[in-house]
């Protein structure tokens, strides 16, 4: 017994020697945060967050994202809006609002200029410069070129197809042609002429309609034709610069185009579908800046003014000029027109396109070519 409380008597006397020793030496180490102080932290920076919030929401025009994007779309649910990413060329869809944010893709694609949605969402055309386009599936992460000689290009109403204008150099003969959409199984529906031209399939029909990119130098025919083929016709002409945006029903056309050839007013109007019966709506605005919301009501982005020596609408379009916005609804059958922001709430430069509406939420959403940041708008 003697032997053993000495034995333990000295292995007590030499815990105590090395615990001095290692409180010495280690003391001016730091010690880590507690759980209780990273609790802290996160609230205090959620209660940061949750004042930005609170600001941006008073706000009547708020920013979504924080990064450039490219061609915004909304998914087929309607309760995100998916983009790609200008600075990268990564996928992203967000929340109506933006409290969500999700990658769908961290692909790096480098020097994307457009996008086009297939209706049924898991396609993508994308766009790079020289007229370099790509038909890239999500669902199977799989992309393949289409082939060259392709200036313009759309999606049919059901997204099984593209439409397209192809020009062979060799003998200097465009056409305007069907296809699948990695390009196989092509027909010719029309022959065109040398140029670029716009498409856009007609809402709720199996009709295609085709113009040529709007000039200020020259008229702009609209024409339509069948997807099974047929004579292409020509339902309206006679404007210089004119665009085109088809109603959700496709019985109207919104129609911007100069008000006289050669000076740089642009005005909307707007014809039936058989392109009779134009009436101006006397609204100073391109149909890039403006959205249908349903049959009868447009929301537009508006230039508060243009410089007197642009040329319109070629200038707009090559980013040779930005505009200054301001917001509007437009009821077309009545021309009455209504602010969506007021003058006082509209405290920084935007230059609106890409439009969309959402009424089931009741906001639209545009694209700033100033910095290129998707807005939402309560409306």
């Amino acid at each position: 017994m003697k032997k053993v409380f000495i034995i333990s008597s000295i292995l007590l006397l030499l815990a105590l020697i090395f615990l001095g020793i290692y409180n010495f030496v280690f003391s001016d180490i730091p010690v880590k945060t507690s759980s209780s102080k990273i609790e802290s932290s996160i609230s205090n920076s959620s209660l940061m967050a949750g004042n930005k919030e609170e600001n941006i929401k008073d706000e009547k025009i708020k920013l979504l994202t924080d990064e450039a994007v490219i061609s915004p779309a909304f998914s087929l649910d309607g309760k995100y809006i998916q983009y790609y990413s200008k600075e990268n060329g990564n996928v992203w869809k967000i929340s109506l609002d933006g409290s969500e944010k999700i990658n769908i893709s961290q692909d790096i694609l480098t020097g994307l200029t457009r996008v086009l949605w297939s209706p049924k969402e898991n396609k993508v055309i994308s766009r790079f410069p020289q007229n370099k386009f790509y038909l890239y599936d999500h669902a199977v992460s799989e992309g393949r070129a289409l082939k060259k000689g392709i200036s313009d290009i759309a999606w049919t109403n059901l997204g099984d197809k593209i439409i397209y204008n192809y020009c062979e150099s060799k003998i200097k003969a465009c056409s305007l042609n069907l296809a699948n959409p990695d390009g196989s199984r092509w027909k010719k529906i029309a022959d065109l002429r040398p140029g670029r031209i716009s498409i856009a399939p007609i809402p709720q029909s199996s009709l295609i309609s085709y113009w040529n990119y709007p000039d200020a130098s020259s008229q702009t025919f609209l024409k339509t034709i069948s997807l099974v083929g047929g004579e292409p016709k020509t339902i309206f002409s006679g404007k210089y610069g004119a665009d085109y945006l088809w109603s959700p029903d496709g019985k109207k056309v919104l129609v911007s185009s100069l008000t006289e050839k050669g000076n740089s007013k642009i005005m909307l109007g707007f014809i039936e579908n058989d392109g009779e019966k134009y009436q101006a709506l006397n609204v100073p605005t391109l149909v890039s800046k403006c959205v249908w919301a349903d049959e009868k009501n447009v929301y537009c982005a508006i230039p508060t003014s243009i410089p007197d020596d642009a040329m319109m609408p070629d200038d707009y379009y090559n980013k040779k000029i930005t505009t200054k916005d301001t917001f509007f609804k437009i009821n077309v059958l009545n021309g009455k027109s209504e602010r969506i922001v007021d003058l006082e709430e509209i405290t920084s430069a935007y230059d609106a396109e890409n439009l969309m509406v959402s009424l089931y939420e009741g906001c639209l959403f545009f694209v700033n070519r100033i910095d290129g940041k998707l807005y939402r708008i309560d409306i």
